[in-house]
C-alpha cells in the first residue's frame, strides 16, 4: 500500500534552470554550431504552443540563459537590458550606477506563515513553491519557480535603493526545528520589476499555480 499523501505523488521537479544548465554544458563541450544551434531552439521555445505551462516560464528561461551565458537576449530584443530604456528607470534603480539585466529578489517569510508545513503528518505534504512579479500598472506577470529557500535572517549592507547595497543571509542550522523566518530568493529580469515605468511591482511567494496543488 502506498502511504505517501496524494498531493506529494508525481512532484512536477522540473525547472528551467536545471535545463539551461544543461545546454551550458553542451556549450562547452564545443561539439555543436552553438550559435546556430542555441538561437533555433530558442525560437522554437518561444513560438511552442504545447507546453501547458510553457509561458508561464518564459521570464525564468531567459533569466538563466543570460545568467549561464547561453544567449545574448540583448540582441534578439530592446525589452531584456534596462539601456534601451533608461526613462523607465523611475522606482529604486533610478539612482544605481550600473543597471544589470538581472538581480536577485529576497522575502523574508515569517516563520509563523509557513509552520504548517513543519509536519508532514497534518497532510499538507510539501508543496511547490515559486516567486511571482505582478506589475503594478499593467497585467504583465512573471512567474519564477527557480528558488532558493533556507531559515535564518538577513542584514544589509550599503547605501539602500544604489547597485552597491547587499544582503548578507545568515542561516539558522535548526531549519523547521527552529522559529526563524524562511528567507527566499529568486534571480530575476530587472525588467519585469521596471517596466513601463512601475516603480511598486507586487513581489508574491506562493504555491507553484499545477492543478495538484489546487487540490
Amino acid at each position: 500500500m502506498n502511504l505517501l499523501p496524494k498531493k506529494i505523488l508525481a512532484p512536477n521537479l522540473y525547472n528551467r534552470s536545471s535545463f539551461t544548465a544543461i545546454l551550458q554544458h553542451i556549450k562547452k563541450m564545443d561539439c555543436v554550431n552553438w550559435p546556430c544551434l542555441v538561437k533555433t531552439l530558442f525560437e522554437r521555445i518561444k513560438t511552442d504552443r504545447t507546453l501547458n505551462m510553457g509561458p508561464h516560464n518564459s521570464q525564468s528561461l531567459c533569466v538563466h540563459l543570460d545568467l549561464f551565458s547561453i544567449y545574448n537576449l540583448s540582441n534578439e530584443t530592446t525589452w531584456w537590458h534596462p539601456r534601451e530604456y533608461p526613462h523607465e528607470l523611475k522606482g529604486p534603480s533610478q539612482n544605481w550606477t550600473n543597471i544589470p539585466t538581472v538581480v536577485c529578489v529576497t522575502l523574508v517569510i515569517p516563520y509563523k506563515a509557513v509552520s504548517l508545513f513543519s509536519d508532514l503528518t497534518k497532510g499538507n505534504a510539501t508543496p511547490l513553491c515559486q516567486l511571482q512579479l505582478q506589475s503594478s500598472i499593467s497585467m504583465i506577470q512573471s512567474t519564477n519557480p527557480d528558488i532558493q529557500l533556507c531559515f535564518g535572517r538577513v542584514k544589509g549592507i550599503g547605501k539602500i535603493f544604489t547597485d552597491i547595497y547587499i544582503l548578507n543571509v545568515h542561516k539558522d542550522a535548526h531549519c523547521w526545528l527552529g522559529n526563524s523566518a524562511l528567507i527566499v530568493s529568486a534571480m530575476v529580469s530587472i525588467g519585469c520589476l521596471v517596466k513601463y515605468g512601475d516603480i511598486v511591482a507586487k513581489v508574491e511567494f506562493a504555491l507553484k499555480k499545477t492543478p495538484r496543488a489546487l487540490q
